[in-house]
């Protein structure tokens, strides 16, 4: 956990989750803050048009330099570039990572609001659903304190298998965090213990608690479940089909993150 890719748009809740997840690195040394700013306009080759790009590149230099020193101030152990480029958000994440070696990406969300409002703007989605790097999304004003807890929510289709675990491997490790995993399904069906002696196989030396729950809504249950267990950082994968789209379903999603209360990692297939 080397480089680290902050997106902000110079609001509180995005500066909230770049100080969460500084506190979750716990002033490590050795460790690359990327703050990245993307901004865009409907653009001509007017001179208007052009002087305003410019204007507002040069202000968004300014503020980016402003949470500079103010990350800084708090968590002088790390190293921090800034990036302010023009552009459509994921194209200029893309074109960031291209020369870029990331190994997790941070943004904010607010609690309150739809999908389209993640504070990012409506491309955020975007970005979690198409950018293959490991995502850390903060709720709106959630303070860090030290996690003791992580619920992995996850069906048994294989995923395990296919995602990068290095991120959330590494967070157990440094935080001696006991590790949860949660399967929520209609399916009663299948080997309960060659899927654990399976999932546990990529988790030497980390007990794990696995839990099984019936149903459909399985927003409301993962959050009942940690509520109930007092665990503070939730994970979900991305693979087709399966849980995340479940989770991600515009018709279907009420609070994973429309309406999130807690961290939540996003993996994503190798």
């Amino acid at each position: 956990m080397k480089n680290i890719l902050f997106l902000t748009d110079f609001s509180n809740i995005s500066l909230n989750a770049f100080e969460y997840s500084l506190n979750l690195l716990n002033n490590e040394k050795n460790i690359n803050i990327h703050l990245l700013h993307a901004y865009n306009i409907e653009f001509n080759e007017s001179t208007y048009i052009m002087q305003v790009k410019d204007e507002i590149e040069e202000d968004s230099k300014h503020k980016l330099n402003d949470i500079e020193e103010s990350l800084k101030s708090e968590f002088p152990n790390f190293s921090y570039y800034k990036y302010c480029n023009f552009g459509p958000l994921c194209d200029v994440v893309n074109l960031f990572l291209e020369d870029h070696p990331i190994d997790l990406i941070v943004i904010g969300c607010k609690g309150e609001s739809a999908l389209e409002n993640f504070i990012l703007g409506s491309n955020a989605f975007d970005i979690i659903k198409n950018i293959k790097i490991p995502i850390l999304a903060i709720p709106a004003n959630y303070k860090f304190k030290k996690p003791k807890k992580l619920l992995f929510s996850a069906d048994f289709s294989g995923i395990i298998e296919k995602v990068n675990l290095k991120p959330i491997i590494y967070f157990i490790k440094k935080h001696s965090l006991d590790l949860f995993f949660i399967n929520i399904t209609t399916n009663i069906n299948f080997d309960k213990v060659e899927n654990e002696k399976r999932v546990s196989s990529y988790f030497p030396d980390i007990p794990i608690s696995f839990n099984y729950k019936s149903g459909s809504n399985i927003q409301s249950m993962v959050y009942k479940f940690m509520h109930e267990n007092n665990i503070e950082i939730a994970v979900v994968a991305r693979h087709k089909m399966g849980l995340f789209e479940r989770f991600f379903n515009p018709s279907t999603t009420k609070s994973m993150i429309l309406h999130p209360e807690f961290p939540l990692f996003v993996l994503h297939e190798k």
